[in-house]
């Protein structure tokens, strides 16, 4: 019984965690102000999953269920919310968009077809995400 209420209070601290991130994104106004928001970020989600936002764009799709399954935090719940948290870092940041909109699309998927419940908010997304991933294939280099 320990060990759920364990696993339970990881999975709880990982969720309040994103939802605190994905609202510290909203409000950056400017290039240093999203700077400091983007270290910030970094810091927390090292501190609580062991991953910044880097070392996550280098987890390939065949490591998601390792990786999620060593750290307890992470349900599927928890997984969407970090698509969606990394959906919001590609717009704020230009320089990682495509990269970072990819990995989105990734966890979106993962949960479709690990999860068993249907979301039309989550399609939705993945159809955004994949429209969004279509213009920069479509987009002629600069």
């Amino acid at each position: 019984m320990e060990q759920k209420d364990y696993i339970l209070r990881e999975i709880e601290k990982i969720g309040v965690m994103l939802r605190y991130l994905l609202g510290k994104m909203m409000p950056a106004k400017s290039v240093e102000e999203t700077n400091n928001i983007t270290e910030e970020i970094n810091n927390e989600l090292f501190e609580n999953i062991g991953y910044d936002i880097s070392s996550l764009l280098n987890i390939s799709k065949n490591e998601f269920n390792e990786i999620f399954k060593y750290n307890k935090g992470f349900n599927l719940e928890n997984i969407e919310l970090l698509a969606e948290f990394l959906y919001n870092v590609s717009i704020k940041d230009i320089n990682k968009s495509k990269v970072v909109l990819q990995k989105s699309l990734e966890l979106f998927e993962y949960v479709n077809k690990t999860g068993k419940t249907f979301s039309i908010e989550r399609e939705t997304k993945i159809d955004e995400i994949k429209n969004e991933l279509q213009l920069y294939i479509n987009k002629p280099d600069d």
